[in-house]
């Protein structure tokens, strides 16, 4: 059964926490989360730790706060600019996406599940320079 109240808490306490992180990073206290693999290293963050730098490539973990950011920004990941009428959480959606999407240099991934990706916005997206992969696991 789906508690509500449970994923708002525990969302809340990921938040205070990046927040604090965040704070602690900009202030030299703590340091990045970083994964290391065969001498490349992977810093893990927010977007909000994120802005500001450019990085070679960003993996961005689409995220859900009231709906899906695919959903909210379906018309802005097929090339359409927001709109007068789109709501607010449309609109932040589009700020967030553009400061993850404006920081690689080189190579952007948007995680998504593909449920949210109907066969015309597939063809949308693609017209636009987008590369789809359906990535199965197991």
């Amino acid at each position: 059964m789906f508690d509500r109240q449970k994923l708002q808490d525990q969302t809340t306490v990921f938040l205070d926490s990046v927040v604090e992180a965040d704070a602690q990073i900009a202030e030299g206290i703590a340091s990045v989360n970083n994964y290391v693999d065969d001498n490349v290293t992977v810093e893990i963050g927010t977007i909000h730790s994120a802005k500001g730098e450019t990085h070679t490539a960003t993996l961005y973990l689409e995220t859900f706060v009231h709906n899906h950011e695919s959903i909210k920004s379906k018309n802005q990941l097929q090339g359409n600019n927001v709109a007068i009428g789109d709501g607010v959480r449309t609109k932040e959606a589009a700020k967030m996406m553009y400061v993850g999407f404006s920081r690689p240099t080189h190579y952007l991934c948007f995680a998504v599940h593909q449920d949210r990706i109907d066969d015309e916005m597939r063809i949308q997206m693609q017209a636009i320079g987008w590369e789809i992969e359906i990535v199965h696991n197991g």
